[in-house]
């Protein structure tokens, strides 16, 4: 599958969906920071925050003064459960699905993982800051 012509005004669902499709091309790479997307102009300092577009949303539709583990009820991915998020980052991140990729013991498991992510739906009512 090849990338979208990503650029810092991309969505974050398109940036999720190159993220985690390019993860799931490469799965022995063991970090999203090694995506190559990550080299688009402003875009690294956009989504510092844990190299996530998801927790990039999470972050900016949540009250400013909320708890870290709190923000994650904002997230815009509905789990495979079919449910939002619980009060719980890890091991709880997306149903345990980012758990499972981060300590995949084989590339298979890895991809499995990777793309289980990338197909996440989008809850369109908490798609994204105006930025």
């Amino acid at each position: 599958m090849k990338s979208p012509k990503l650029s810092v005004r991309s969505s974050p669902k398109t940036i999720h969906k190159a993220l985690w499709s390019w993860l799931a091309e490469h799965p022995k790479i063991k970090t999203k920071r090694t995506w190559p997307g990550w080299k688009t102009p402003n875009l690294t300092s956009k989504y510092l925050f844990l190299f996530c577009p998801a927790c990039y949303v999470a972050v900016h539709k949540a009250p400013l003064n909320s708890a870290l583990s709190d923000r994650c009820t904002h997230c815009p991915l509905v789990t495979p459960s079919g449910r939002q998020l619980s009060k719980r980052v890890s091991p709880a991140c997306l149903d345990g699905l980012y758990k499972d990729w981060s300590e995949a013991k084989t590339v298979a498991d890895r991809k499995k993982a990777a793309m289980a992510i990338r197909d996440l739906k989008w809850d369109p009512i908490k798609k994204g800051p105006k930025r």
